[in-house]
């Protein structure tokens, strides 16, 4: 069976689209721009942004600055109508505080949590086993419980180091620098109040495809 010229040329061409689109949604993580990033501003307000302190916290908002500098691109589920597209847990974005015009995902500590999970960007590790897995770049989440129950994530910092095998974190609320793992572990279960605390360790996918970019 011949096939005409036409058809043939047609083919290619969307076979090679087909390939620049792949090539195009796949992204790199630069995790050492986003500890940087976790480093330099995480004594002071980030630039050029909304600053949470006063409405829940501020620690989640920063993360997700420092992601953004590590090269995050925005994401949205395509299949929420986009006036509810903010409280996706597949939506990660922050275009100003007005109204859906930030994800959830972006400044709460639970909906990053949720984001993290469900988006294919990062895998999840066990601060208790498996520590030695994270590195530069990567989140940490905490939960201080009410009443001796958990309710959810409440916190989350940035891995702005790693030196000697030993994690360093900075984040936002304390406005805390470069804290070693176990002085950060000893600072929020001296604030509990005798109430539990747990961690989760997130490791940010070197790689990873955004199927629901702008």
């Amino acid at each position: 069976m011949k096939i005409s010229k036409t058809i043939f040329l047609t083919v290619l061409l969307a076979l090679l689209l087909c390939s620049i689109s792949s090539v195009a949604s796949a992204y790199t993580y630069n995790r050492e721009a986003a500890a940087t990033y976790a480093y330099n501003n995480a004594l002071k307000d980030v630039p050029n942004s909304a600053y949470f302190q006063n409405a829940g916290g501020d620690c989640t908002n920063f993360a997700s600055h420092c992601l953004k500098a590590g090269g995050w691109v925005y994401s949205v589920d395509k299949y929420v109508p986009t006036y509810k597209a903010y409280k996706s847990d597949l939506s990660w974005y922050f275009y100003s505080t007005s109204p859906g015009c930030k994800s959830y995902s972006w400044g709460g500590a639970q909906n990053m949590y949720n984001f993290l999970s469900k988006s294919g960007r990062a895998t999840a590790v066990s601060v208790t086993y498996n520590l030695g897995k994270l590195e530069k770049g990567d989140i940490i989440q905490s939960d201080t419980g009410v009443n001796g129950k958990f309710n959810g994530w409440d916190h989350t910092m940035v891995v702005s180091d790693k030196r000697n095998g030993i994690l360093y974190l900075s984040y936002h609320n304390d406005n805390v620098r470069d804290i070693s793992f176990d002085a950060m572990k000893a600072k929020m279960e001296s604030q509990a109040n005798g109430q539990p605390v747990r961690y989760i360790g997130w490791h940010i996918k070197d790689t990873y495809s955004n199927s629901y970019s702008y």
